[in-house]
């Protein structure tokens, strides 16, 4: 995992797809692929989803 670094607090997916990539199936990836490698989701990182459709978390940058 070499873009993520102690630095990196969140991680927000977005431009999903309704058909190909759909917003749960992006989610379970993603975190399998963090827990692979010992990064865990509320502990390490939040990992979560910028839904297409509703209106989601505020999140100040």
């Amino acid at each position: 995992m070499d873009i993520l670094n102690s630095r990196i607090k969140r991680i927000i997916l977005g431009h999903l797809s309704k058909t190909n990539n759909y917003p749960e199936l992006a989610y379970r990836t993603v975190l399998s692929i963090l827990e692979t490698n010992g990064i865990r989701d509320g502990v390490d990182i939040d990992l979560d989803i910028a839904h297409r459709d509703r209106v989601g978390k505020y999140y100040s940058v």
